[in-house]
């Protein structure tokens, strides 16, 4: 039998991996319940939000996959990830693009400058790492190198 895990650890998983997915029965049973009537639904939503969390599933409603509705069959899954991250900005501005496009637009442009920011950055540090070690094997190959600079 599997452990049933409590919201504390699906929260500590998702902070963990950024973005996870669960079937239903595993938030059903977090919540405390044998079933995934409407009621319960709306309950594990409002508590994964009060955790920070938010979710892809796919709504009951129309088959599409949605932010608003959990899915309603506990052996369907659904995707949880952090509000605030880039994984979660990236996610809203995509179901903004059936919205409001223009929005969307800003969105998706503004993740897509941060994301290349930040790599940018990472080019920089790993450059800086490079040069790091290139001094040092110039040390070790010419150990009198540093010693001929001073006098």
């Amino acid at each position: 039998m599997e452990k049933v895990l409590s919201f504390d650890d699906i929260l500590a998983e998702v902070e963990a991996e950024t973005i996870k997915t669960y079937e239903m029965s595993v938030l059903r049973d977090a919540y405390g319940s044998s079933k995934l009537g409407s009621n319960i639904r709306v309950g594990i939503k409002n508590k994964l939000a009060d955790n920070g969390l938010s979710f892809i599933g796919l709504s009951e409603w129309n088959g599409q996959f949605s932010t608003e509705d959990l899915p309603d069959a506990a052996w369907k899954q659904v995707r949880l990830y952090k509000n605030g991250t880039y994984i979660a900005k990236l996610i809203n501005a995509v179901f903004e693009l059936k919205e409001n496009s223009a929005a969307a637009d800003k969105s998706l442009a503004q993740f897509a400058e941060k994301s290349v920011e930040k790599k940018f950055e990472q080019v920089i540090k790993l450059q800086e790492k490079i040069n790091l070690y290139q001094k040092e094997i110039e040390q070790l190959l010419n150990p009198n190198t540093e010693i001929e600079e001073r006098m």
